[in-house]
């Protein structure tokens, strides 16, 4: 029986805050830019064949820290991240949909760096799920995630003691890092890419901000940030920024939903997990789920203010759900990730008929 989940930013609250609690995060970062143990010098400079070798680092620091002014200030005046950049896309500003997306990638780098960076949430998540091993027990189990952090990869990286994001993916199968499918298993969707950039790859695989997982958030660390914040500005062409919205038109996205259609077209049960179902992801969350022709059950766990919410954009995208006798249940414990019984349930399902194939 296919279990799919489906991870929205309220899946990883507790480490990544979401668009509300962002201006506060932002300035935070910022008030760090100005303690002393953060600052750059202002003897030093990047290495002199980089065209901006003539700026000191200290100058090039405050240069980054007034674009993390700029996004801290969009999230003040309440306007959603998404919506600008959904509104720069539509009238091709691109040079400023590039700079909003590179500033956001930045702070998201830090916020996953900070010493309080994990969910705890995906721990004991981790712990039901993964054998003695250190494998995902339940190959039946999917999870399709708009989130851009690496909070999935990180718990699984601390139970297997692991300290590079190339050995997660070497054990699990996470789309779209992964260069080829494999049946059968435990399998993480990243629709929307992740926190990253990468060189114009070799192999044409994303890769992401660091294979290492081992960064500590020191002046080192700020010091990163500033020289690729000014390379990446300068040479946009040098990298790509694997952080994607749902209208972009990225190849490595595309491929990832339709991996995530075909393979989850057989789901009996979709667990929903801190997701709103936000209309600029209409198109695509309508794709997926109208796909899974065996659908029975979709458990949505959210906190009690928005269930009512949730439920209609559930409604909305899979209108015939009534008809089709799938029952909608709804949890407002929030404390852990919901664990619905039919994932430990062993015996193979064999669906009678699929709706959608007449």
């Amino acid at each position: 029986m296919k279990v799919t989940y489906y991870f929205g930013a309220g899946a990883s609250v507790e480490a990544i805050p979401t668009t509300k609690k962002m201006v506060e995060s932002i300035q935070s970062v910022i008030d760090d830019m100005n303690a002393e143990k953060y600052i750059l010098n202002k003897d030093e400079h990047y290495d002199k064949h980089h065209r901006f070798s003539n700026i000191n680092k200290y100058e090039l620091q405050r240069e980054f820290k007034s674009q993390l002014e700029w996004l801290r200030d969009i999230a003040k005046n309440n306007i959603s991240i998404d919506t600008l950049a959904r509104t720069l896309y539509v009238q091709k500003s691109v040079n400023l949909y590039y700079r909003l997306k590179l500033i956001l990638t930045l702070y998201l780098i830090i916020e996953h760096v900070k010493p309080i960076n994990l969910d705890r949430r995906y721990d004991n998540f981790m712990g039901f799920i993964v054998n003695n091993d250190g494998i995902v027990k339940y190959n039946n189990l999917n999870i399709v995630s708009w989130n851009y952090d690496f909070q999935f990869e990180k718990s699984f990286a601390k139970l297997n003691n692991l300290d590079k994001l190339s050995l997660v993916y070497n054990k699990i199968n996470v789309y779209p890092f992964k260069n080829e499918y494999e049946q059968n298993k435990f399998s993480l969707y990243k629709v929307n890419g992740t926190t990253g950039f990468a060189p114009e790859s070799q192999d044409n695989k994303p890769k992401p901000f660091s294979d290492d997982f081992n960064f500590e958030y020191n002046k080192e660390f700020i010091d990163d940030i500033v020289f690729n914040y000014k390379y990446l500005s300068d040479n946009p062409e040098q990298k790509e920024l694997l952080l994607n919205f749902a209208w972009e038109d990225v190849n490595h996205k595309n491929s990832t939903i339709k991996l995530a259609k075909d393979n989850l077209k057989d789901t009996v049960i979709l667990v929903v997990i801190g997701y709103s179902f936000p209309s600029y992801n209409l198109e695509i969350d309508k794709e997926i789920i109208t796909n899974m022709g065996y659908l029975e059950k979709i458990y949505i766990q959210t906190s009690n203010k928005d269930h009512d919410e949730v439920k209609r954009s559930v409604e909305s995208i899979h209108p015939e759900y009534k008809d089709l006798d799938i029952s909608v249940i709804i949890s407002n414990n929030t404390d852990t990730f919901l664990i619905p019984p039919e994932l430990t349930m062993e015996e193979e399902f064999k669906p009678i008929e699929n709706f959608y194939s007449k």
